[in-house]
Formats: C-alpha cells, sequence, structure tokens
C-alpha cells in the first residue's frame, strides 16, 4: 500500500514552530517519519485493490483486481486436464469426449468426474470414467439423459487419497505463470488465509475470508510482493522493518505533526482508533488492525495519547466533525485518567497486565506506580483545563503535583516510583530526571527542578565517538547496563535544558545527538541492543520525533509548553 507523505509545513497553524524549517536534520526526520506509513520492505511494481472495504467481522467471499506497472509473465492454463477434442465443448454437448491429464499418469489412481459449472459451483453428474496408465482418458457424455442447468466442466479425483479432488478443474481461466494471489487477516498479526493463481484478466475471487483486517497480496513465485493492499488505518510503524505501532510513538507522531504545522487528521484518527471503549489505550497493536491491540492499558501511555488529543484541539480548533470525534475521544482520555487517581494523590498503573503465561488478564489492577506516568497526567490534565474548560482535571492535576513532591522525591531526584507494596522503588532512570525537571518547574519547584537536571548528568555516556545520555546507568536494578546512547532520553534532556534556559548545554546536546542521524533521515533508539533495559538498534519513529520536538524547542512551541 503506497500512502502519501504529508508536506513538511502544510498549514500555518498558530501552534507550529518555524525551527524544523531551518534545519535539515529535522525535515529528514520527518521525511523519514512519514516512510513508515504503510507495510515493511514492500516495494510494489503494482497495484492490488478489493471491490469493497471488508469490514472487520465478515466472513464471506472476497474479491478485486490487481495490475503491473512492470509488465506480465506469459499466460498459461492451469487445468489439471486437457480435452483435446472436441475443440469445444458447448452446454448442449452430448457426445465424446477425448483428452489427457497434466498430473503424473499412475495407473488405477485417477479418475475424471463430470460437473456441471452452474455459475454458483460445481455440481457433479453421475458419469465418471479412469485415466489409463498413459494419461488419457475418453468419456461420453451421451450418457446423461437430463444434465442440470449450466456448463460442463471435469475434474480429478484421486484413488489413493479417498476420492479427495485434486487439481484444478476444467475448464479454467489463464493465469499469469508463476503470479499468485494470496489472503491474509490481520488481528494481532498477520496471518494467511489462502492463496490462488492469478488471474490473466487481472481478477482475483476468494469464496470465504475470515475475522481481521483483509490483506491482499500479489507475490511472484520466488517470494517477491508485487503489490499489497490493506487498509490505511492511519498509522505509522514504530520500528523500521516492523509492523507494530505503539500508542506512545504514534501519539509522539501526533504531536510533532502539529508543531511542525500539519493537520494529521490521519494521524489522529489512527490515535484514536488505538482507544478502548473506558477511555483508555492500548499499549500498541499491529497497525494494519489496531482495534485487535493488546488491552493492557498504561496510565503514562494514555496520558500522553490524551495529550496529543488535546494538543491537537488546541492547535486546529474545535470545528467540524472531526474535531467533534477528537473532543470526545480527549474527554474519555481524561476521565479515564482521573478513575485512575489513587487516595494518596497519585495516578496509578493503570488497566490489565500479563500473566505468568503471556496470557492477558484485562481486569488486572497493578498497585505499582510510576513518576513517569504522573508526570505524563499531569500535563494532559493541566492542558484538559485550558481545552476544555476541566477544573475536575485542574484539581487532579494540582494534587499530583503536590502528591509526587511528597511521595515521589528522595531528597535529590525523582525516585521510578513505587512498588506494589507501596514502598519507594529507587530505581535511578534517566526520563524522570529530564521530564521530572520539566514537570518540576512548571509547577513552581525551580530549586527540585534544577536538582533533577542535574542529576540527569549522571546519564551520560558515549559509544565510540558518539555521546549523548544512557537510560540506566549500572545500579542494583540493572547491574550490567551497557555505557549506551537512548535517543529519545538525549532529546529529553535537551528540551528540559531549553526549558531551564540552558541553551548552551542544550545545542551541545543538540549537536551531539543529531550526530546519530542514520543515513535515510532516522534515528535509531539506541546505539547498543540490550535486552535488559529495553534498548533496540532499530531506526525508530519514537526517536525521530523526539529529535525533531528537541529541535523545535530552540525557536517556539515543542511538548508540554
Amino acid at each position: 500500500m503506497a500512502v502519501a507523505g504529508e508536506s513538511l509545513i502544510a498549514v500555518p497553524f498558530a501552534g507550529a514552530s518555524s525551527g524544523a524549517e531551518k534545519s535539515p536534520e529535522a525535515e529528514a526526520a520527518w521525511v523519514w517519519v512519514q516512510s513508515q506509513r504503510g507495510s515493511a520492505a514492500i516495494d510494489a511494481v503494482g497495484t492490488i485493490t478489493p471491490d469493497t472495504s471488508y469490514p472487520l467481522d465478515w466472513t464471506g467471499a472476497v474479491s478485486g483486481t490487481f495490475s503491473s506497472s512492470g509488465g506480465y509473465p506469459e499466460e498459461v492454463n492451469p487445468a489439471s486436464i486437457v480435452v483435446d477434442s472436441p475443440a469445444t465443448v458447448s452446454a448442449s454437448y452430448d457426445g465424446v469426449v477425448v483428452g489427457h491429464i497434466t498430473l503424473q499418469p499412475t495407473p488405477g489412481r485417477w479418475i475424471v468426474q463430470v460437473y456441471r459449472d452452474t455459475g454458483t459451483g460445481l455440481v457433479q453428474v453421475p458419469l465418471q470414467t479412469l485415466v489409463d496408465p498413459t494419461g488419457q482418458f475418453r468419456v461420453d457424455l451421451s450418457s446423461i439423459s437430463s444434465p442440470p442447468a449450466g456448463t460442463w466442466a471435469l475434474g480429478l479425483l484421486d484413488a489413493q487419497n479417498s476420492y479427495a479432488p485434486s487439481g484444478v478443474p476444467w475448464p479454467a481461466e489463464p493465469v499469469f505463470s508463476g503470479w499468485e494471489v494470496e489472503l491474509f487477516v490481520v488481528t494481532d498479526t498477520a496471518y494467511f488465509i489462502a492463496r490462488q493463481a492469478a488471474r490473466a484478466d487481472g481478477t482475483f475471487a476468494f469464496a470465504a475470508s475470515a475475522p481481521g483486517s483483509k490483506l491482499f497480496q500479489l507475490v511472484s513465485s520466488d517470494g517477491t510482493v508485487l503489490a499489497q493492499w490493506v487498509a490505511d488505518t492511519g498509522l505509522i510503524r514504530s520500528y523500521a522493518g516492523q509492523e507494530v505501532t505503539y500508542t506512545y510513538d504514534q501519539a509522539i507522531a501526533v504531536v510533532t505533526a502539529l508543531r511542525l504545522g500539519t493537520a494529521s487528521a490521519d494521524l489522529v484518527t489512527g490515535l484514536m482508533a488505538m482507544q478502548l471503549a473506558d477511555g483508555g489505550f492500548v499499549n500498541s497493536a499491529d497497525w494494519r488492525n489496531p482495534w485487535a491491540g493488546v488491552q493492557v492499558q498504561r496510565s503514562g501511555v494514555s496520558a500522553i495519547a490524551t495529550y496529543a488529543l488535546l494538543l491537537w484541539l488546541e492547535v486546529v480548533g474545535t470545528a467540524g466533525s472531526l474535531a467533534e470525534q477528537v473532543m470526545v475521544a480527549a474527554q474519555q482520555g481524561i476521565n479515564w485518567l482521573l478513575a485512575q487517581q489513587r487516595s494518596d494523590g497519585l495516578i496509578g498503573a493503570g488497566v490489565g497486565d500479563f500473566n505468568e503465561d503471556g496470557s492477558v488478564d484485562v481486569t488486572a489492577s497493578p498497585t505499582w506506580v510510576s513518576t513517569e506516568h504522573n508526570v505524563d497526567g499531569w500535563q494532559a490534565l493541566r492542558l484538559a483545563e485550558s481545552v476544555l474548560g476541566s477544573q475536575e482535571a485542574a484539581s487532579a492535576a494540582a494534587t499530583i503535583a503536590s502528591a509526587a513532591v511528597a511521595l515521589l522525591w528522595d531528597g535529590s531526584r525523582m525516585r521510578q516510583g513505587l512498588d506494589p507494596s507501596g514502598e519507594p522503588d529507587d530505581t535511578d532512570t534517566l526520563d524522570v530526571a529530564s521530564w521530572g525537571s520539566i514537570f518540576l518547574r512548571q509547577t513552581g519547584q525551580a530549586t527540585l527542578a534544577d536538582e533533577a537536571l542535574a542529576h540527569a548528568s549522571s546519564f551520560a555516556a558515549s559509544v565510540g565517538d558518539l555521546a549523548g545520555y544512557r537510560a540506566y546507568y549500572p545500579q542494583p536494578a540493572f547491574p550490567d547496563a551497557p555505557a549506551n546512547v537512548w535517543s529519545e532520553g538525549s532529546a529529553g534532556v535537551v528540551l528540559a535544558r531549553f526549558v531551564a534556559g540552558d541553551s548552551g548545554a542544550a545545542l551541545t546536546d543538540l549537536q551531539n545527538l543529531s550526530a546519530l542521524q542514520d543515513g535515510s533521515g532516522g534515528f535509531p533508539y539506541a546505539l547498543v541492543d540490550d535486552t535488559a533495559t529495553s534498548m533496540t538498534t532499530a531506526l525508530s519513529t519514537c526517536a525521530s520525533c523526539w529529535f525533531i520536538l528537541a529541535t523545535l524547542a530552540q525557536n517556539g512551541p515543542s511538548i508540554w509548553d
């Protein structure tokens, strides 16, 4: 599926920043982000399109057309039976038919079964003949005195396989040699359903499908995908070469698009597809079917997603049908966040959790608390006060501001949070230092904000000649944390320094961060793969967007302004 990219500065919104216009690196990063629309590793040379948009619950027949801009292979007849005489077998013909089979002749194995093709399927008539050892057969249609309506058809039965139908019945439409059309459905991933030879008339039809997003491919015999169609959901893939979209990354992409001056209608529509009926957001889903995302809802993810919806309303406006949908989704997101606030004033972890066997308990209520979730939640609630006029959100934000200092500040830095028993979780993480400093500064705790930002220097690291900040340094929770550079986290430090007014240090860190940019324009999530700290070197939508947001902070609005 080809997806047209949005222009970098498409609409001059008041909320857009001019920073990216002066940064070729930021522009290249956004071009790369847009390239993550559509499937990974599909270099299409043609098109394939269903006749209609099939609902997710559709299990009936599906059909469509395909074409190629790179030429076509030779046409062949795929039938397993060849009629040698007569030259034409009309619907009313009642004589002898002589022919041969294209499968390997085996004495006593192959039986020619006579059918009538009624237009809706093949109907057996009581006439068969055994194929001789040389592969020849002869059948006399005159023995059928009153055949059903339709035209004549011949098929093969395999006497060595319980007389099961085998091969392709005669007559058959010509097909393109070596090409096939494949049908998949996507739920949590893509599942193969069926394939058929690619008809030479450029059409395809499958008798049945299955629940899920329908995906069609035109493929060659060597496995090359020549064309693909799947409905555009508005989602951006989180990592190069993968099909998953993390809701957090989609939300950050919406924020980035808005700050670049793009209305991002498709991106915000995709983000809303990740929202559940209760207002919370799933953590992730296959981009081709966001409605099948795993129903584990984390407060931080839902807070970032809700913030993006609110920012969309603030920047784009509240007029129009799409704005009405965004307004409803944003209010539901705020209601969900409010429902997560605990008696101690903090926002809990969320709803749903994974069992030991990997299954999901959608009713689980984790008792741990994340500082990051509360920082994200405060930002969303604060914006809800101005965009939605919600005094309830304003009150909840004020409560978080007080509770965070009382329960999550350890005297010199922000804790990671509280463990399931309610005890302090003193794991030291970069994001609560950088994002935490922004939060503390915005809540009037300038001294604590300075301390938190100063503590971010503890995470400074380098890999070869490349410098930045890592998510964790070696500590009890991560004793073997490697020297690493985490792009998103490094961008967060840049943003925090700009917010603090330390432009010199921010620009130095930004220059170091820009050195991580790949030739394609994208940024790696990190420089070292490390499963213990959840780091990957894959090019990342999140990392690329955060670089843009850090760049924008020089001259105008970014995130959490």
